[in-house]
Parts: structure tokens; sequence; C-alpha cells
């Protein structure tokens, strides 16, 4: 399950895929909220966290966070992958499976 936050702790960086978007103004940002939000469904052993970028200006800078949108996967609290723009299904998928598959 997909879940909104402004801020993140360090149990949340914990095997995570966090969302990086502006919902209201970025139509690319529209268009992959459903994506994740259908894609964490699938995955049990990730947490998925959507950033508004827009209420979340500490994390924009703490991550820097220069476009959007922008997911970054996090494994024990370790930044692995950086993703930017609207980018295939498949492509998300293919990262947690490397990262959280069995």
């Amino acid at each position: 399950m997909l879940r909104n936050e402004t801020s993140l702790t360090q149990s949340d960086l914990i095997n995570s895929l966090v969302f990086f978007g502006a919902p209201s103004w970025c139509l690319p940002c529209q268009r992959l909220l459903p994506v994740i939000e259908n894609i964490s469904e699938e995955f049990d052993n990730a947490q998925f966290i959507h950033i508004n970028v827009d209420e979340a200006d500490e994390l924009v800078r703490e991550y820097k966070i220069s476009s959007v949108p922008t997911v970054k996967i996090f494994v024990n609290g370790e930044e692995k992958e950086s993703l930017y723009g609207l980018l295939p299904k498949t492509t998300y998928i293919d990262k947690l499976n490397l990262y959280f598959g069995d």
C-alpha cells in the first residue's frame, strides 16, 4: 500500500520505494501515481511512500530532488537506485524484483 508522508524516518528507509512527485501540477506524476499504487499491492516485503514535493521542502533539499517524478529505492536505509521521469511499469517492477524479489 502506498502511503503519503511529509517526512521520513530511518525505519521508512528500510526496504522502500519513495516516490517524490507533485500530483497537483505534474502530469507525469499524475500518471505515475496509480502505477506505483498498483505495484505496491504486489510487493509485501517493501514499503511504498509518496512524498508531495510541494509539502516537503526539507526532504526535497535533503534528497536533492531536482525534477519530478523521482523514485528512489532504499535497502536497509541505503539509497540503491534513483529513477527519473515517467518510465514503463516494468522498469519499476524489475528494479523492485532486483532488490526485494523472492
